[in-house]
C-alpha cells in the first residue's frame, strides 16, 4: 500500500528516475546512512522533546519499586543494567525509565507527536523510535 501511494504521487509528475552505479552516488549513500552514535541520537531526541526531567526524577524516586533500585545502585549493589546517570535519572541499558503510569508517558509521547522536528509515518514506528531512548 505505501509503494502504491508513492507511484500514485510520482505519476503525477513528469520526472525520470535514474539509477548511478557505485561511487557516483555517494551523496546520496551518505544521507541515506543512519548515525551509529546512540548517545548523540539520545542527545538530539531529547532537545527536540522539551519537558521537565526533573519531574521524571522525583517521580522515580517517589516509586516504591524504582526507589528500592535506586537505593541497591547507590550502595553498588544493583543490577547491572540500571545505572544512574549525573543529573540523578535512573536508567536501562542507556534509556530513561519512565513509570508504567499514565501520567509522564503520555507526556513524553504527546510531545513526541506533537513536536515539528520528529518523524512519525505511523504510530508503530513512532513507538519504536521512542523505545530505543526511553
Amino acid at each position: 500500500m505505501r509503494q502504491r501511494r508513492w507511484l500514485e504521487l510520482i505519476n503525477d509528475y513528469q520526472c525520470n528516475i535514474k539509477y548511478h552505479l557505485g561511487k557516483a552516488n555517494v551523496v546520496a549513500d551518505a544521507l541515506s546512512r543512519k548515525s551509529r552514535s546512540e548517545d548523540l541520537s539520545i542527545l538530539s531526541l531529547e532537545e527536540f522533546i522539551p519537558l521537565d526531567w526533573e519531574e521524571l526524577k522525583d517521580r522515580q524516586k517517589k516509586d516504591s519499586k524504582l526507589a528500592k533500585v535506586i537505593g541497591k545502585i547507590e550502595k553498588s549493589k544493583g543490577p547491572k543494567d540500571f545505572s544512574i546517570r549525573e543529573d540523578g535519572t535512573l536508567y536501562y541499558k542507556n534509556r530513561r525509565v519512565i513509570l508504567a503510569d499514565q501520567g509522564f508517558k503520555g507526556k513524553v509521547v504527546k510531545e513526541a507527536h506533537n513536536t515539528p522536528y520528529t518523524a512519525h509515518p505511523c504510530s508503530t514506528k513512532m513507538y519504536h523510535d521512542l523505545k530505543q531512548h526511553f
